[in-house]
């Protein structure tokens, strides 16, 4: 009895470990609402002239479409992708190429997001923490 109790454990276990770790949960952390908290450009703080306003936010929908809006910018929407290798985030705009914009994501715990820029010399010098908003 005991041997089908282990075996049983042991199988239950090596299913359930692949739905709870990071790689899997890394999606489901990036749904929904987040907030741009500051944006730090060459390691100076550059938020007064990317959110003066302090009301950009971008919101990840689970049909990987995505929604951006806050002054002094106009709305953006589109499509996010994320390798779940690299964590690379893209967001493929609906309306212009020039706005594809490419990021490492991270999150120091459910409720932060960092990106930091990728692939663009631009955005290398950049990045945007984030905290998550009430829809």
């Amino acid at each position: 009895m005991k041997l089908l109790t282990k075996s049983f454990l042991i199988l239950l276990i090596a299913i359930l470990l692949p739905a709870f770790s990071p790689q899997n949960n890394i999606n489901d952390l990036l749904l929904g609402k987040w907030n741009m908290e500051q944006v730090v450009q060459g390691g100076e703080d550059v938020t007064g002239f990317h959110n003066p306003y302090q009301e950009r936010w971008i919101l990840f929908n689970e049909n990987n479409t995505f929604i951006s809006e806050g002054r002094p910018y106009s709305k953006n929407t589109g499509i996010w992708k994320l390798n779940l290798e690299t964590n690379e985030l893209s967001l493929i705009n609906d309306s212009e190429t020039s706005k594809d914009s490419y990021w490492i994501v991270s999150f120091p715990d459910s409720n932060k997001m960092i990106w930091e820029g990728a692939r663009s010399e631009y955005t290398k010098d950049f990045r945007i923490y984030y905290s998550r908003g009430d829809l």
